[in-house]
């Protein structure tokens, strides 16, 4: 009777010290596995980032290398744009909205302290359909546009050099009329009342 007992206790004895020895060597193999993931992601993610930066800073030096250089650097992002959008949607011939973006964004950033060169004004402005040389130190570019009718607007830019024989900098971009609102994508908002109504 007891060895019926000690052969039945180590029947049953037997299956739970497998699945434990299987739940142990279960555990450690997933504790390998995580360690190496660890270990790729600590060693690859640096590698890979670095390459992502090396391809995006590639492009951009690519892109860059189109426009001219200037002293401040690369022109910013929005300028790069209006200039795009103004040569894909017109052109010298037919300069409109477009071209008054990117006159105002061209003014905007002088005033934000970048000087434009008389080479970078005629890049992102293209030939001028009038000059005029006021003095050895100053020059008008006069470019017309449409507005309502053709040809009846204009944006003057002024150059100026500090001496006589000096490289001109734009000192100066306007409109001989206010510019037409450019139309926006954003809704109109609801008229707000001056008055209490009586």
């Amino acid at each position: 009777m007891n060895q019926i007992q000690g052969l039945l206790q180590q029947t049953v004895e037997s299956p739970v010290d497998v699945e434990l020895a299987a739940r142990e060597a279960n555990v450690r193999r997933w504790w390998r596995r995580a360690i190496a993931l660890i270990v790729c992601v600590l060693i690859g993610s640096p590698i890979l980032s670095l390459l992502i930066w090396r391809v995006h800073l590639g492009s951009l030096r690519a892109e860059n290398s189109a426009f001219p250089a200037n002293s401040a650097g690369p022109p910013d992002r929005a300028l790069k744009d209006a200039y795009r959008q103004y040569h894909q949607n017109e052109s010298a011939a037919k300069r409109a909205n477009d071209f008054i973006m990117l006159v105002s964004m061209v003014e905007a950033f002088r005033k934000g302290g970048r000087n434009f060169s008389e080479s970078e004004v005629l890049f992102y402005l293209g030939e001028p359909d009038e000059r005029a040389e006021v003095d050895p130190t100053t020059k008008t570019f006069t470019y017309y546009y449409k507005n309502l009718v053709p040809r009846d607007c204009f944006a003057i830019c002024t150059l100026t050099a500090a001496s006589a024989g000096e490289p001109f900098n734009l000192s100066q971009a306007g409109f001989n009329a206010v510019p037409p609102a450019i139309p926006t994508t954003r809704a109109a908002s609801a008229p707000v009342a001056t008055s209490q109504p009586r």
